[in-house]
């Protein structure tokens, strides 16, 4: 008998908790939205400016916006220059011939952004991969190449898919080797070859 009151007790405590759990996080959330016509009211402030330099948590690398402004300037043109790529031109082989023929390999020369149905390259509805911008000015790619990356490897299909809030099969836009899972998720975008034994 008194376990069941004890057991009773605490079932009452568990759930009287709950409820205060609710309604502390609805009306933190309320409060929140309201912020600044609570502080008018009552005359308080909820952040406080700190304005002595020596207590700020962070500070400043820049006596002033000119020099954070060369600062920045001088990180873009450095990051230009580590990240740019100069080929030298043995043998006369740039600019390339259109009587010769170009053999692409590697999934980015195929496929450089992160395809899926409707998000239009990356968000770049002009933008074109290297083998329609080599082909489109007239130079000759090797086609059993790229038709093994385009066929063999990417292999661009329609499949029926579930739509996320309906349920409903829609058609969609699919591959079998592409390296992001969802457009617009950019955190994951990275290029990634395939692996050795697809070849």
């Amino acid at each position: 008998m008194k376990l069941q009151k004890t057991a009773s007790l605490l079932r009452g405590l568990a759930a009287l908790m709950a409820a205060l759990f609710v309604l502390s996080g609805l009306g933190s959330g309320i409060v929140e939205s309201y912020r600044n016509q609570i502080d008018g009211m009552l005359g308080t402030s909820s952040y406080v400016t700190v304005a002595d330099e020596e207590a700020a948590r962070f500070k400043k690398d820049y006596a002033t916006i000119e020099d954070m402004a060369a600062a920045a300037k001088a990180l873009a043109v450095r990051e230009g220059e580590e990240g740019t790529v100069v080929m030298k031109n043995d043998n006369g082989v740039l600019p390339l011939s259109k009587d010769n023929e170009v053999v692409l390999f590697g999934l980015a020369a195929y496929a450089p952004y992160p395809y899926a149905a409707g998000d239009l390259k990356a968000g770049n509805a002009d933008a074109v991969d290297l083998l329609t911008a080599l082909t489109d000015t007239g130079v000759k790619v090797n086609e059993t190449v790229s038709g093994f990356y385009l066929n063999g490897i990417l292999n661009k299909h329609t499949e029926m898919v579930p739509n996320a809030w309906t349920g409903e099969l829609v058609e969609t836009v699919a591959y079998d080797n592409i390296y992001v899972a969802s457009p617009g998720d950019m955190a994951e975008y990275r290029i990634v070859e395939i692996p050795p034994e697809l070849f």
